[in-house]
């Protein structure tokens, strides 16, 4: 049976011909699950006929998930196979619609933002986002995502680095990309400079390569500056800064987004309805084509209502202005165009209510779960898995998947081929485990977890209790909520908390916390700087500080920064050939700048050495390298002299 619903538009001349719209709602049914309904909607264009396939997102079974074509950027199928593709034993797939643009053409990259269970696969920060949170909120938001980059745990300049987007190929020789294992497009042939990160290190650079390790990122650029940052051997890593967009005005600002509530999120545009306002302005989205801006075309839309019901559709003959107007009539307070034309097509129940032309990129999918999902939080913060925790009946114990909860606990997972094992790494302390067992290796000594590890959705599953208790956490049970709430001391939230000390400028307290943080990460060389900083330049006690800035020296050798900050301190000690040792040093790394030979000449010149003829060829040397400022004249004046 289907569901005829109709809006009545009420005219009203003046010098135009304005269309004011009086909602009369159709009688919805408020099923749970997923429903299709058939509307006949009137709109300034006429009555277009419509099947809304509508989601109740307060339902809990109910999972929205965007979902790529074989489970790869780069990869295109039909819709019903990628609707399909969500089955697992979790659940089951019951509807979806086509996602974000793409290159339909030639090598079939994603033009929008991709985000699956948690995880950011492709960025565009040109139109907007459909989002939908953990507790299963929707909306439709402009997010500026970009990709900062660190070397040996540093993220500030001159170990800083960027990226233009992960997962998408650029012809432009500015361009500056990473690739991870999300990536199974076409290989092109190019001639960037390739920089390859696998677990974390930086194993090799060269030209033209486009291998993507398996547990890393592939890093391509032509820009020299950032290509000299990476040194083999060195570790590598990068993160997403994601930031608000004042809506529809600026690319973005400076204010951060807290993304890590979002489970999923794709990206199209333009909005259509923005807090049930028609907000419509593609131009202002960033679209340039004609075909977005203007033209009449099938066209597909997603949308939600402000009680929580998600719907979307296909239908053909509209632009994207008729688009939101048919949306809000059909009572959505934030809706959002998606990819038109051959793309269009939706699935309902194994069966297609519009057929795509094409085969497609990405999907939006609405999954039904067998059962009410369990959630779990670490240190109040929800953590987003890829396939579902599920309780063990045979054992009574929640098993999670192995990956996601112990990198969530920072811990690096590996696989270990001579035993055929799983290697958990934290904090000095490996654990070894096995799929069908129950024992585990701990530093090589035999322990038995109360649950074995099991295989299920291809994911290695664990016992949450004993990995989190094992490594010093804490694990409660909410029975109404079927929630799992973890607590564990991690190191990034100490750090986090000494940072913001450190930015208030309460440096005695900051200090405290990052002492902490080098019990466990003796190299976290961000720590170590800041505590340099704090006992060199805040309280003036450079024996502290020389002891930190020599650690950080020990950790990477190659960072010119920290050698000319020591030079200087072993100088204001008096310890002169310490301090030309690590002057020397600089030079070598930084051969065309003057603040290394000014360094030298200070101490040639100084009253402990009184090298003359040494002091007045380094000053020299220091002027010719562009040296500025007070320390020119100081130079210009001792040659004087």
């Amino acid at each position: 049976m289907t569901e005829k619903g109709s809006i009545i538009f009420m005219k009203k001349l003046t010098f135009v011909f304005i269309a004011a719209v009086i909602l009369l709602m159709p009688a919805y049914v408020r099923a749970t699950g997923v429903t299709l309904k058939n509307y006949d909607v009137n709109y300034s264009g006429g009555t277009k006929s419509v099947s809304v396939i509508w989601t109740n997102l307060n339902d809990k079974r109910v999972r929205v998930e965007t979902v790529l074509a074989k489970g790869s950027v780069g990869q295109t199928d039909t819709l019903a196979n990628i609707v399909n593709s969500a089955t697992d034993s979790d659940g089951k797939a019951v509807a979806g619609i086509n996602g974000s643009f793409f290159e339909a053409y030639t090598d079939f990259q994603p033009s929008g933002t991709l985000v699956s269970a948690g995880q950011i696969k492709h960025i565009s920060n040109t139109g907007s986002m459909f989002i939908v949170d953990s507790d299963g909120e929707a909306k439709v938001d402009s997010i500026y995502i970009g990709i900062q980059g660190g070397i040996n745990n540093q993220w500030e300049w001159p170990n800083n680095w960027y990226a233009w987007n992960i997962n998408h190929f650029y012809t432009d020789p500015a361009a500056v990309m990473v690739f991870d294992s999300n990536f199974k497009g076409p290989r092109p042939t190019h001639s960037f400079t390739s920089i390859q990160v696998d677990k974390g290190i930086v194993t090799s650079i060269d030209k033209g390569g486009f291998n993507i390790p398996q547990e890393g990122f592939l890093l391509l650029t032509n820009d020299q500056n950032m290509i000299g940052k990476f040194k083999t051997g060195s570790t590598a890593d990068f993160r997403y800064g994601i930031y608000e967009n004042d809506y529809l005005t600026k690319p973005h600002t400076n204010r951060e987004v807290d993304f890590t509530n979002v489970r999923t999120a794709t990206g199209a545009g333009p909005t259509l309805v923005k807090n049930g306002q028609i907000v419509v302005n593609p131009a202002l989205e960033g679209f340039t084509e004609e075909k977005i801006l203007n033209n009449r075309a099938r066209r597909s839309f997603i949308g939600v209502t402000a009680d929580g019901r998600m719907g979307f559709a296909s239908m053909d003959g509209v632009n994207v202005s008729e688009l939101a107007e048919i949306a809000k009539a059909l009572g959505m307070k934030d809706a959002m165009n998606l990819d038109g034309g051959a793309s269009s097509g939706t699935v309902y129940n194994g069966k297609n209510v519009v057929r795509e032309g094409r085969l497609l990129s990405n999907a939006i999918v609405v999954k039904y779960l067998n059962n009410e999902p369990i959630s779990v939080n670490l240190n109040n913060s929800p953590i987003i898995f890829d396939t579902d925790p599920f309780i063990d009946s045979a054992n009574n114990r929640t098993l999670v998947p192995l990956r996601g909860i112990a990198e969530s606990l920072g811990a690096m997972v590996g696989w270990d081929q001579a035993t055929s094992s799983v290697l958990i790494d934290r904090q000095g302390t490996s654990l070894r485990l096995k799929v069908g067992s129950q024992d585990v290796y701990v530093d090589g000594d035999k322990n038995t977890m109360d649950a074995p590890v099991v295989l299920r959705n291809s994911r290695t599953y664990v016992p949450v209790r004993f990995i989190t208790e094992f490594f010093g956490g804490e694990v409660n049970w909410n029975g109404n909520t079927k929630t799992v709430e973890l607590q564990i001391s991690r190191s990034s939230d100490t750090m986090e908390k000494a940072e913001n000390l450190f930015s208030a400028g309460n440096y005695k307290e900051a200090a405290k916390l990052y002492e902490e943080v080098l019990e466990t990460e003796p190299k976290n060389i961000i720590a170590l700087k800041r505590m340099a900083n704090i006992h060199g330049v805040q309280e003036k006690n450079l024996k502290e500080a020389i002891g930190y800035y020599e650690r950080i020296h020990l950790v990477d050798p190659n960072d010119s920064g920290t050698l000319h900050s020591l030079g200087w301190a072993y100088y204001n000690e008096n310890k002169m050939d310490d301090s030309m040792d690590a002057f020397q040093k600089y030079v070598d790394l930084e051969p065309s700048s003057p603040a290394g030979y000014y360094g030298m000449g200070h101490c040639f010149s100084s009253y402990s050495v009184q090298n003359k003829s040494s002091a007045k060829e380094y000053y020299q040397l220091a002027i010719d390298k562009g040296l500025s400022g007070a320390g020119l004249d100081y130079a210009r004046d001792y040659l004087k002299k």
